[in-house]
């Protein structure tokens, strides 16, 4: 039997309570959930302790995953492609919550041709707390990975409803303030146990399996170039002339629950608001920087403000912002510019579109 690698990078998961705060303790956290599930009733319990082996990353890149940057996501990133990945079940890296999206869409993309199943494993407590979902979360993904599902990105995570639920990580949206839950961005991409292992194997099978995934122009990311790739947020009072493009190839523009962003026309005298995207559409055309929104579609029933956006030049990507994030910052990487990069943005990769 094959071992699966762990690969601890940090996070609540891998924290210990000290002197009542949640401090890194990867020791601690590796051997309670071990221990955990060698002591549990699922059917590989026998297996123990041994089945799990430590991919012993250096110190310096676990991180609460609040204090995640690129830098650091790049280390680990070379650190798990360091693996011949062939040799082991499966990977289950060990993360934090605040960020696990964003990690999820990376890895998504940068391990789309992984030869076995990766798991992003994460807790809302530490596995020591009897109020944590870490435990179960670690057995979902050893269960999956010994009962062979395909190999891709995925998520496994309860909610507080007590629903254990698998995500495609390329899908998988951020969890909201004042909440311990997760949610897939295309429901029927997500699997819960309550129905048992067979529709999460089939999930995997259809969406993984049968894809066309590919990584051809996707670099390792090891060598990131993240600081050309701005990213907004839209809020109300937001000024885009307060915002500086000096050094930006690329922005990425998140949209309001419908896929909508300001496209206010009413300044007297101006020939947009400074508060519109329009305004940043004009900016960013005369520096060649191509702007991408999403999640956004102009699909049958949408409003009239994303066809605005897209008729000033935006690009409309129906895929997780931070997905949209984390591509084009691969691509910039990639060495692609305007044109080229939104061709490489439009291609699928694995499974993002949503």
């Amino acid at each position: 039997m094959k071992k699966i690698l762990t690969v601890y990078t940090g996070g609540t998961i891998g924290t210990a309570p000290v002197e009542g705060r949640r401090t890194l303790s990867a020791g601690a956290a590796k051997r309670a959930l071990s221990v955990n599930f060698a002591e549990s009733d699922s059917e590989f319990a026998y297996l123990g302790e041994d089945l799990f082996e430590d991919s012993d990353i250096d110190a310096a890149y676990r991180t609460l995953s609040e204090n995640m940057t690129i830098p650091k996501l790049s280390r680990i990133i070379g650190h798990i492609k360091s693996f011949d990945l062939n040799n082991f079940a499966g990977v289950i890296v060990l993360h934090g919550t605040d960020a696990l999206a964003y990690t999820a869409a990376f890895l998504s993309f940068v391990l789309a041709d992984a030869p076995v199943p990766v798991m992003l494993v994460s807790g809302n407590h530490p596995p020591m707390d009897p109020r944590t979902n870490a435990n179960a979360n670690f057995r979902y993904a050893a269960e999956l990975i010994l009962k062979g599902i395909a190999p891709g990105i995925y998520v496994p995570y309860r909610n507080v409803d007590g629903d254990l639920r698998l995500h495609m990580a390329s899908s998988l949206m951020q969890c909201a303030n004042f909440s311990e839950d997760f949610f897939s961005a295309v429901p029927e991409r997500k699997a819960s146990l309550r129905d048992g292992f067979a529709k999460a194997l089939t999930m995997g099978e259809k969406y993984f399996s049968l894809s066309s995934r590919g990584r051809a122009g996707v670099p390792d990311g090891t060598s990131l170039v993240y600081d050309e790739v701005l990213m907004i947020q839209p809020y109300v009072g937001l000024r885009y002339d307060r915002l500086s493009l000096d050094g930006v190839t690329a922005v990425v523009h998140g949209t309001y629950h419908s896929g909508t962003v300001c496209v206010e026309r009413g300044e007297a005298g101006k020939p947009y608001s400074v508060r519109s995207i329009l305004s940043l559409l004009n900016r960013c055309k005369a520096a060649g920087i191509p702007v991408y929104i999403a999640p956004s579609h102009l699909g049958e029933g949408q409003y009239t403000s994303a066809f605005d956006a897209a008729s000033a030049g935006a690009v409309p990507l129906s895929m997780t912002v931070e997905s949209a994030y984390a591509k084009a910052v691969l691509g910039v990487s990639a060495g692609y510019h305007g044109d080229a990069l939104t061709s490489f943005m439009q291609r699928e990769i694995n499974c993002e579109f949503v």
